[in-house]
């Protein structure tokens, strides 16, 4: 694995030095006396990584190196890279399908439909303000209601069959199509919630509620005509004792405009 690893650096002095450096950054020293076809897929992804590092290039391209990982390797593998980044300065250009690992390595981010880039930026402002609906999918906003917006009393509302919500009075009045994260969504156990914003809280029923993960949970609401999919964490799901069929107090917070 040593003389793989080396494989650019030959005629160099320092070779051995080189190699031994980038093999402890990666974690896999330890391995250095074994072919590479006695590795596993994460310890085999690591000798491509440290091939391609030890030349010392000015950017290094990966092509979703992480695809074929399992979960706990996978994490392994994010926060090694993370770490090279922080450290080396070097900069990447990563390739990827999953947003949750965009977001966890990148500073800037773009995105992709058909080969043209529809965003370009910053993380939180792709995150926060993406410019179309295929952009707004992508970094997690599931909610996306098609509708109109309509001037009433000096405000500005959205409305969709039945469903009207206030919006910023800076959104352009007609057709449009609104953006909300399932994180943006909250149940609330009162009316008296601190959080609570008065004019956009509705009444929904649930639907169903499937696990997110460990911590948090998807819950399925039906608000007027419209299916919303909110987050929560589990502990306060079950503090309010929530199942199927019930019906909730829902606030919803931020807004996104989607445009036409």
């Amino acid at each position: 694995m040593e003389q793989n690893i080396g494989y650019g650096l030959r005629g160099q002095k320092n070779k051995v030095e080189i190699i031994k450096t980038i093999s402890t950054d990666l974690n896999i020293a330890h391995l250095l006396p074994r072919k590479v076809k006695q590795l596993s897929m994460g310890e085999q992804q690591r000798v491509a990584l440290a091939r391609a590092m030890a030349i010392r290039p000015k950017l290094l391209l990966l092509d979703e190196p992480l695809n074929a990982l399992d979960r706990l390797t996978h994490e392994e593998f994010l926060f090694i890279l993370k770490k090279i980044h922080e450290q080396t300065g070097l900069t990447f250009f990563h390739v990827t399908h999953d947003f949750v690992e965009a977001i966890f390595l990148a500073n800037k981010i773009g995105i992709i439909k058909r080969g043209k880039i529809q965003q370009l930026g910053e993380i939180d402002k792709v995150i926060n303000q993406p410019k179309n609906k295929f952009v707004a999918k992508f970094v997690g906003v599931n909610n996306v209601i098609e509708g109109k917006v309509e001037a009433q009393n000096n405000q500005k509302f959205f409305c969709s069959n039945h469903f009207k919500i206030k919006v910023d009075p800076n959104w352009p009045l007609g057709r449009s199509s609104l953006g909300i994260r399932p994180d943006q969504i909250l149940l609330i156990s009162n009316k008296n919630c601190k959080y609570l914003n008065q004019e956009n809280t509705f009444e929904a029923k649930i639907l169903d509620i499937s696990p997110l993960s460990l911590a948090t949970l998807k819950v399925f609401l039906k608000v007027k005509e419209h299916v919303l999919v909110a987050e929560m964490l589990r502990s306060k799901a079950e503090r309010m004792n929530i199942s199927p069929g019930q019906t909730v107090l829902i606030c919803i917070n931020k807004l996104i405009h989607l445009g036409n």
